[in-house]
C-alpha cells in the first residue's frame, strides 16, 4: 500500500488531486495507523478530516464524494463517514468504526440513474453497507481524485501515517 503521511501543522498529505474520467467507482484497500489517534482538546475533535474520494468538475466544495474519518479517543478506533457536497451543500453521516493497523476494503460507486452513491467497507469483523441520495445533475463526469486531508480548521497536531492501495 501507499503510504500518506499528514506532516504536523499541515492539512494535506502532499499528493495533489489526479484527474479522474467517467469514473463510476472506487476500490481500494486502506489502512490507519497508531499515530491517526488524535486529541485536540475542543469542538474540533469531531470534525471530519478526509480519506479518499472522487470531486466532479474544477470544485470539489460543489460535487464530490468521499470517506471521512476521526478518531474516538475514548477506545482509539477510527470514525468513518460519508463526508460529500452536493450542489454545494455540505453532508456528513456516521458509517462505522474500524482498528487502526487493520486493512480495510471499500468501495465507492456512483448511480447517476438512480441518483445515488453507495460505500462498502470491509474488515476483519464486519461489512457494512450504505447507500445515499445524490443529485447527479449537475455534475460534471470528470473531476479529481482527492487524496488525504486533516481538518476543518485545524491542522494535524502531529505527523499523521495513513495508507491507500487502488484495487482497480
Amino acid at each position: 500500500m501507499d503510504k500518506y503521511c499528514i506532516p504536523e501543522g499541515l492539512h494535506i498529505s502532499h499528493i495533489f488531486p489526479s484527474f479522474h474520467k467517467n469514473v463510476n467507482s472506487l476500490d481500494f484497500n486502506f489502512c490507519f495507523s497508531n499515530n491517526c489517534i488524535y486529541d485536540l482538546k475542543d469542538d474540533d475533535n469531531r470534525d471530519v478530516n478526509k480519506l479518499y474520494g472522487l470531486g466532479f468538475g474544477i470544485n470539489h466544495h460543489n460535487n464530490s464524494i468521499r470517506i471521512g474519518w476521526n478518531c474516538e479517543k475514548k477506545n482509539g478506533n477510527i470514525q468513518l463517514h460519508a463526508y460529500y457536497y452536493n450542489n454545494s451543500k455540505r453532508n456528513i453521516a456516521y458509517i462505522c468504526e474500524v482498528k487502526t493497523k487493520v486493512i480495510c476494503h471499500c468501495v465507492l460507486s456512483f448511480d447517476r440513474v438512480l441518483n445515488k452513491f453507495f460505500i462498502y467497507v470491509k474488515d476483519d469483523e464486519k461489512t457494512i453497507n450504505a447507500e445515499f441520495k445524490f443529485d447527479f445533475k449537475e455534475c460534471k463526469k470528470w473531476g479529481f481524485k482527492l487524496y488525504p486531508y486533516f481538518g476543518g480548521n485545524k491542522t494535524a497536531p502531529h505527523k499523521m501515517s495513513l495508507y491507500l492501495k487502488d484495487i482497480k
